[in-house]
This record gives C-alpha cells, sequence and structure tokens, in this order.
C-alpha cells in the first residue's frame, strides 16, 4: 500500500479499499473479455450499483495486499462479483459482495446480463458475503449531520459521472470526528441511484449514533439542484483496539 492510500494513522481508508476492489474487478473483467473498454465498442458499459464490505483490520502503509475476486451469480438486473482480502501472510482483512449494471451507454438504461455473463460465475464457491442485494438501503431519518460538494473533473470515472467511491467518502465524512477518531468502520453498505456530472452540487446528509458497543449511520447523497437522490449507504463502526 502506497503512502498516498493511507490515512492519518498510516492506515488504509475505506475509499482505498473500494478502489482496490474496482481494480479487481476490472482486471479480472478484462481477463474475460468483459472489461468497460472492451464493451464500449458494443455501446455497454458496467456501472457498480450495490457494495457491500466488512473489514476486519486494515493494511498499513507499505503492506501488500492480496485481493480475489470472482463471478459469484446473476440475475436479470445484476451481475454480482465477490472478492475476499488478505495481508501478504494470507491472513484475512474483509470480505465484499457487489452488484454491477450492464448499461447501455447511449440511452443509459440497464441491459438484461447475457447468459454468458451469468454462466461464469462459480456456484461450487462459498459467497463471500451472503448477500442478494434485494433489499433497499434506508435514507437517514431526521439527519444530524450534512456537508455540501461541488462535483469536480477529478470526481469523474471513464463512464464521464461520479464514481461511486466519492459518495462513500463524501458519506464518510458526515460521521461525527469522535466517532472516526476512536472507531473503525467494519460493515459498509451502499447503492448507487441516480449520476451526476461535472458542475453539479452534491450534499451529504447522515443520522445515527451509539448502539450498544457500536455506532451505526443511515448516509444519504443527494444532487442539490433538484434534491434526486444519488446515493444511499448505511456504515457501523466498531471500537478500535487498544
Amino acid at each position: 500500500m502506497r503512502a498516498y492510500e493511507a490515512d492519518e494513522r498510516g492506515l488504509a481508508s475505506i475509499l482505498t479499499v473500494c478502489n482496490y476492489l474496482q481494480e479487481a474487478a476490472g482486471n479480472h473483467a478484462f481477463h474475460l473479455n468483459l472489461a468497460v473498454d472492451q464493451l464500449l465498442k458494443q455501446d455497454l458499459t458496467w456501472v457498480l450499483a450495490r457494495l457491500h464490505v466488512r473489514m476486519n483490520s486494515y493494511p498499513r502503509w507499505r503492506d501488500e495486499l492480496a485481493i480475489t475476486t470472482w463471478p459469484s451469480g446473476a440475475n436479470r438486473l445484476y451481475a454480482l462479483r465477490d472478492f475476499t482480502l488478505a495481508d501478504a501472510a494470507g491472513h484475512p482483512l474483509g470480505t465484499a459482495a457487489s452488484a454491477w449494471i450492464l448499461l447501455d451507454v447511449k440511452n443509459r438504461r440497464p441491459v438484461r446480463v447475457p447468459a454468458e455473463v451469468a454462466a461464469l460465475a462459480l456456484r461450487d464457491r462459498p459467497r463471500a458475503i451472503e448477500e442478494a442485494f434485494s433489499r433497499r438501503l434506508d435514507e437517514p431519518s431526521q439527519p444530524d449531520a450534512e456537508r455540501n460538494f461541488v462535483i469536480r473533473v477529478s470526481d469523474l470515472d471513464v463512464n464521464q459521472h461520479v464514481n461511486l467511491v466519492n459518495y462513500i467518502e463524501w458519506s464518510v465524512e458526515t460521521v461525527p470526528a469522535e466517532v472516526r477518531e476512536k472507531a473503525m468502520l467494519t460493515d459498509l453498505q451502499v447503492e448507487f441511484h441516480a449520476e451526476s456530472v461535472f458542475g453539479d452540487e452534491a450534499v451529504s446528509r447522515s443520522s445515527g449514533g451509539r448502539e450498544g458497543d457500536a455506532w451505526t449511520f443511515r448516509h444519504g447523497v443527494y444532487r442539490r439542484a433538484d434534491h434526486r437522490v444519488l446515493a444511499v449507504a448505511a456504515t457501523t463502526w466498531a471500537p478500535r483496539a487498544g
């Protein structure tokens, strides 16, 4: 892990982890001849629609991280992909599951997952997280924190809209500083609702607090101009060891 991918504690941030997951997914998709740059020739692209990450611990600066990923299922709307994360010695760090939509780039509408893509699923391997992504996440009720953001060129991905990881970043920004200081994000769920582009203004809101030994928050990111929901997330934070 590189220095610029570390947080103030010298650990990988959840943003770094999620970027690694996307990169691993893209590299494996390229191996399968199904990567974004390959599909664009057919006016198709992948969009990460849902993501669920569970972390036991985070790698430190200069640590090596091994990510294993595989197609884990499909339905009419989503192609599913799972991940495991481990350190150089093979000790588990976390797991993740994701759901991807195949999008027609001309009309910006989803396309049914092709049978040949669904057939790639490794049915004999246990899911990293038993997640069907059938339940929608709740928006924050009576938000008690809010941050505003203006979308920059650097926030855009190859599909020319805001990368889902940016919504994660903006969601985490609303968690109280005292929680981030003494707790670690152990569970993240996020879903994409709508695109946003360069120049849009976004507002991130959250609600939540202490629940037993942990802290839980509901997050929503909205486009300020029309109040459209861009993304919804849920985070759980556990006390740091030591």
